[in-house]
């Protein structure tokens, strides 16, 4: 969404949330939980950021993630508890799936084309197992009504090559195939570790799963993934077909406008 519209992130991920926070707490509801990103951190130079730690994104995704965070946590109070989960890249298989996320990503090529490509093998990204995040929001719904605040959570800090090596690892185990690992040096300024500990002291978070049991997850549903390249696995994908299905519906509502009189 951020790179296809900008303006459009910016409302879904900025003002919107606030606005459903505001709606569930005239409802009645006890405790609203934000899903944030770990990428309002922005680049961290080697740093292992805590939730105290300076949030500084130049992106429109991380910036827009922030504000929203920060709009919901103004709604909190005694009689609405908000928690807001600063995650990690979320990978692995799901019923919807999306390959256009780091380990996913990779898996896809390495399947579908034998290689892998490490666009800057030194920069960090907390990796987050899709099981490890459902446990997170099942414990933040669980948690006393008097806990609230921002937790980071992810199953670990990684290179991006780090990354690129287990999933090569772990196809060709897997797989009668041999994956070339292509290493390019593209800049990139978003560079971050997180510290999970405030998540496992408060909330109880201990993640249990790796890169690796991401793989193999998503090797062992294979067959019911289809074919990798889809478009509904692609977000960006998506959002143009909506945006191109929105701008289709304006120019015949306007020709009705038109032929009325």
């Amino acid at each position: 969404m951020a790179e296809h519209s900008p303006s459009k992130n910016f409302i879904f991920n900025a003002a919107l949330p606030s606005y459903l926070a505001y709606t569930a707490k005239q409802a009645g509801v006890k405790r609203f939980i934000y899903a944030s990103s770990c990428s309002v951190y922005g680049y961290t130079e080697d740093k292992v950021f805590d939730e105290e730690s300076p949030a500084s994104s130049h992106y429109p995704y991380g910036l827009s993630k922030l504000q929203g965070e920060r709009g919901v946590l103004e709604l909190n109070d005694e009689n609405f508890s908000v928690i807001s989960l600063r995650q990690g890249t979320v990978c692995g298989y799901s019923k919807r799936m999306r390959m256009d996320l780091i380990v996913n990503a990779m898996y896809k090529t390495a399947m579908t084309e034998g290689k892998i490509t490490v666009n800057n093998p030194d920069i960090w990204r907390p990796i987050y197992d899709i099981r490890d995040c459902v446990r997170a929001f099942v414990l933040a719904l669980e948690v006393p009504e008097r806990i609230s605040g921002i937790f980071n959570v992810a199953s670990g800090n990684f290179t991006v090559g780090d990354v690129g090596a287990r999933v090569k690892q772990i196809v060709e185990s897997v797989s009668d195939k041999k994956i070339e690992l292509e290493i390019k040096h593209i800049a990139d300024m978003r560079n971050y570790q997180v510290s999970t500990t405030k998540a496992e002291t408060v909330l109880g978070f201990r993640p249990i799963h790796s890169v690796e049991d991401i793989v193999a997850g998503l090797h062992e549903h294979q067959v019911d993934m289809g074919d990798l390249n889809q478009d509904n696995y692609y977000n960006i994908r998506i959002f143009k077909e909506i945006a191109k299905r929105e701008e289709l519906r304006n120019k015949r509502l306007s020709e009705m406008d038109e032929f009325k009189y």
